[in-house]
C-alpha cells in the first residue's frame, strides 16, 4: 500500500474549502486544509476521550462513526 490515499468529498464542500483557503492565503491546496483539519479533529477527539477516561477507538471505529455523517452531508448537498 502506498503512502497516500484518495478520499471523496462533495464538490460543493471542496469548493467552499478552496474558496476559503484562497481568501485566507494560508493553505496552498484543498488537500493541505483537509489534512490539517483532520489532524486537529483527531487530536481534539483523543484529548476529549482521555479527559472522559474513555479508551481511544481504533481507526475502523472512527471510520464507521464518520461514514454515515459524511454520507448524509453528501446526500444533502446533492439534493439541495
Amino acid at each position: 500500500m502506498g503512502k497516500w490515499t484518495t478520499i471523496s468529498l462533495p464538490k460543493r464542500l471542496t469548493g467552499d474549502i478552496k474558496q476559503f483557503a484562497e481568501e485566507v492565503g494560508y493553505w496552498n491546496s484543498v488537500s493541505a486544509f483537509v489534512r490539517e483539519a483532520t489532524i486537529e479533529k483527531l487530536n481534539r477527539e483523543r484529548a476529549r476521550l482521555r479527559a472522559a477516561g474513555e479508551e481511544e477507538p481504533d481507526l475502523e471505529s472512527i471510520q464507521a462513526y464518520i461514514k454515515p455523517i459524511v454520507d448524509e452531508l453528501h446526500k444533502r448537498r446533492t439534493e439541495g
